[in-house]
């Protein structure tokens, strides 16, 4: 329901320092909402912008849900033997995969963004084409010996992408919460850093014949989680930038 601001709405101080829902604060978060939602539906109408042109053809294979989690983090490291070590060209392919993933979902939080003048959020990896997700590797190959990944490498890595995926969807909601959507539930925190979404780091490097590795279970459970976490991200922005053509304003005039 839209503030209505009434001649009488500041009486002295009232609503001026609050945080109630027609407060000062609120009224001025609704006014600049509305001017980014109005300024969308400019862009639409001079077809400088499509609303199209905002969503995504998602490929991840991911299950969409309800909010972003943060994936689990690797504990433990076992003996490169017995194929239960994650393949390392495979691991670091499914990494690549994934870098990629969140830079189509950049790109296209970039582009509302600049509707109304936000600067851009930065983000590794390569964009084959504009709004569509790449398949996700939601599984590794085992391995052993110089064929495993090293623990403490890939380790490291998954930190990096596990803080990029806070700073992705702190980015995404940054947008949104710009043009008056609601921001989408997560757990994961990572505030954006001054060059936005950053680099998953180098590539993972080789575990040494039995020397300790990632597990395969480790790395599965991690790519599939951030799988579904992509297709979340790009379901719940999707469903957003649907309303935006027909959102009501937030802030009316009253007597």
């Amino acid at each position: 329901m839209a503030i209505k601001v009434r001649s009488s709405h500041f009486v002295g101080t009232s609503k001026v320092f609050g945080r109630e829902k027609d407060a000062l604060a609120a009224i001025l978060r609704g006014l600049a909402a509305d001017n980014a939602v109005i300024a969308v539906r400019t862009a639409i109408a001079d077809e400088s912008l499509a609303i199209s042109g905002l969503k995504f053809t998602d490929n991840s294979t991911g299950t969409a849900g309800t909010a972003v989690g943060s994936p689990a983090l690797p504990k433990e490291a076992i003996a490169a033997t017995g194929s239960l070590g994650a393949d390392l060209a495979a691991f670091n392919a499914a990494i690549s995969k994934l870098t990629n993933a969140m830079a189509v979902i950049t790109g296209r939080a970039n582009t509302l963004r600049a509707v109304v003048g936000l600067p851009n959020l930065v983000s590794a990896g390569t964009v084959a084409t504009a709004g569509t997700i790449p398949a996700q590797d939601k599984s590794v190959a085992g391995a052993s010996g110089s064929s495993a990944a090293s623990f403490v490498s890939a380790k490291a890595v998954l930190e990096k992408v596990s803080a990029n995926l806070g700073r992705l969807v702190e980015g995404v909601n940054d947008t949104l919460v710009a043009f008056g959507a609601p921001a989408i539930p997560t757990d994961v925190e990572a505030p954006i850093s001054a060059t936005g979404v950053l680099s998953p780091g180098t590539a993972v490097a080789a575990a040494a014949t039995g020397s300790v590795a990632l597990s395969k279970a480790d790395a599965d459970a991690f790519l599939a989680k951030t799988a579904n976490d992509v297709a979340t991200i790009a379901a719940l922005w999707v469903a957003r930038v649907d309303t935006l053509a027909v959102a009501p304003l937030k802030v009316v005039a009253g007597k």
